[in-house]
């Protein structure tokens, strides 16, 4: 069922999208005011109270119109005909640089939110298992089984490679913890994956 914001107009949408995210973004969810995203966005406060009943549904539909959003480009440009997954894994790295210079706002906001203790976390904790759980079931789809070596069960392959990916992922996290978007070294991070897919190839493939 659409909410009373789904059925409003794509450019007043986007504006009080923009506005929010953006002040979520600078400030994070405790110090963030609506006050300030109703004037950024052009509106009345008692309209956007009209569509969200406070600050914390506003920050909870944000983030999940925010993955949406990056999900849905994210899987559109995988090559699933590519069947090697240490392949698609590195794919899927290159997808994500190219998304974050589209929707800069986006991640900008999905950073902040990821890390601000301030915010109910639970609920983005549920929501990013579900993500992860689904994510990991599209990019392990259809791939070469017979790529791994005849001594390894694919199955214990796969689990070692999502491992691998999971551990890579959380010391990126730790080390850009406190950066920016825009402070992110996309060559650096693209040259480490590829030393550890360089090693899984050497230690899982035939």
């Amino acid at each position: 069922m659409l909410s009373k914001f789904d059925v409003l107009e794509s450019e007043k949408q986007e504006r009080i999208l923009n506005a929010a995210m953006k002040e979520f973004a600078e400030k994070g969810f405790q110090h963030a005011s609506t006050n300030q995203i109703v004037a950024n966005a052009g509106i009345s406060k008692g309209l956007l109270f009209h569509y969200f009943s406070n600050k914390k549904a506003l920050y909870l539909y944000l983030y999940e119109y925010s993955t949406d959003k990056i999900l849905e480009d994210f899987f559109g440009q995988i090559d699933f005909g590519q069947n090697d997954i240490l392949l698609r894994l590195r794919e899927m790295l290159v997808i994500k640089f190219r998304l974050m210079n589209k929707y800069p706002v986006i991640f900008d906001f999905l950073m902040i939110a990821n890390r601000d203790e301030a915010a109910d976390e639970q609920d983005l904790k549920t929501r990013n298992q579900a993500i992860m759980v689904d994510s990991y079931e599209k990019l392990f789809a259809s791939i070469d089984e017979s790529l791994f070596r005849k001594d390894i069960d694919p199955g214990m392959g796969k689990q070692i490679i999502i491992w691998t990916i999971e551990g890579i992922s959380n010391q990126v996290r730790a080390q850009d913890k406190h950066k920016k978007r825009e402070e992110i070294q996309e060559e650096a991070t693209l040259a480490e994956l590829d030393a550890y897919l360089d090693i899984l190839r050497k230690t899982l493939y035939i």
